[in-house]
């Protein structure tokens, strides 16, 4: 049988503790209501992994579901379920939706039922210059925090020193990608979501921070 000193005990719960704590502060929840036939607000940005909590506060019906009306943006799956693509099914007054937003891209949304109504969640890759301790230097690029459903891939491209943006990867699953060796200068890049089987569909790019290579 295994025995734990008290000391010892006090500083294994100390750790799980720092653990759930460091965990919870990684992911953040941002709110958007749904009033007056509106989004409020109706443009948020998000880190990856974060979550979008909608709660309908009108008196009718709204639903959050991807593409606004008349666009070749991502549409709903037609199963119902949730992707990159976005669909909560109707929301009667006071019912609330959330989704994790574990791809980055910029997602547009709107009302089923109303669809004048819409809003865009803007989720920004993440992009670091790392200096191993063995090896070339390189940066690392982070498309999402979770696996891509069947029949979605990520397209990547990348800006240096404020030129034009051109492709780094594209049709790819990836959700670390490597630039290795990279001359100093300033790199940007920015990241789009594709869905290749019907209804076919694509989200907008977002963009990472500068990353300065010295």
């Amino acid at each position: 049988m295994l025995r734990l000193a008290r000391g010892s005990l006090v500083a294994v719960s100390t750790i799980v503790v720092a653990l759930l704590m460091t965990g919870s502060a990684l992911a953040a929840t941002t709110n958007v209501s749904i009033q007056n036939f509106a989004f409020n607000a109706k443009d948020v940005k998000v880190a990856l992994g974060d979550t979008v909590h909608w709660t309908n506060n009108d008196g009718f019906d709204h639903t959050t579901t991807s593409a606004n009306a008349g666009t070749d943006t991502l549409q709903r799956n037609p199963d119902g379920t949730n992707g990159p693509s976005l669909w909560s099914q109707a929301l009667s007054g006071g019912a609330s939706f959330d989704f994790v937003f574990s791809w980055a891209g910029t997602f547009n949304y709107h009302c089923e039922i109303h669809t004048f109504m819409q809003g865009s969640v803007s989720v920004k890759p993440k992009a670091a210059f790392i200096t191993p301790a063995t090896g070339s230097p390189f940066i690392r690029i982070t498309t999402g925090t979770a696996a891509l459903p069947a029949n979605y891939v990520f397209h990547v491209q990348v800006s240096v020193n404020g030129g034009a943006f051109s492709d780094f990867a594209t049709n790819s699953t990836a959700l670390k990608l490597k630039m290795k060796g990279p001359t100093a200068g300033n790199y940007q890049f920015q990241v789009r979501v594709e869905k290749t089987s019907a209804p076919t569909g694509n989200s907008f790019y977002a963009k990472s921070k500068t990353v300065t290579v010295p």
